[in-house]
């Protein structure tokens, strides 16, 4: 039996059949959090540079805000926080540094992006049934 190399038994750790989007940047923020910032500082001097590409101010100003918040995410990672995002642009943004860094094929990252949209379908339609029911019950 042959040992794997270091880098190749924490890949496996994750199970990409069943793992969500947090699951993969928890992921790379434990494997290689250096690695995660820098590709989430180079997203953002994507989103700066072309910005006003588009012609249309607020788009411009999106831009720009989504880059400092990259850059945000990026520091507080170099400074060891690992809270995961509550920003969806900058969650989307960090799923696919993570997944360009685990070589998860886009196929996968498909399956793993419509799976958790699905969870989250689902739980906003049972909060939003759990709301009226409770509410007639007089909560």
């Amino acid at each position: 039996m042959v040992a794997l190399p270091q880098r190749s038994r924490d890949m496996a750790a994750i199970d990409h059949a069943t793992c969500g989007v947090n699951d993969v940047i928890a992921h790379s923020l434990k494997l290689h959090p250096h690695l995660l910032a820098d590709c989430l500082r180079s997203h953002a001097c994507v989103h700066a540079e072309f910005a006003d590409a588009y012609g249309d101010r607020e788009v411009a100003r999106n831009e720009l805000a989504l880059a400092d918040r990259l850059h945000d995410f990026a520091d507080a990672i170099e400074l060891g926080d690992i809270m995961m995002p509550n920003d969806d642009d900058v969650r989307r943004e960090a799923f696919g540094c993570a997944a360009w860094l685990q070589d998860l094929h886009p196929i996968m990252q498909e399956v793993i992006v419509e799976k958790d949209a699905r969870n989250a379908r689902r739980l906003e339609a049972t909060e939003a049934a759990t709301v009226p029911a409770m509410a007639s019950r007089g909560h």
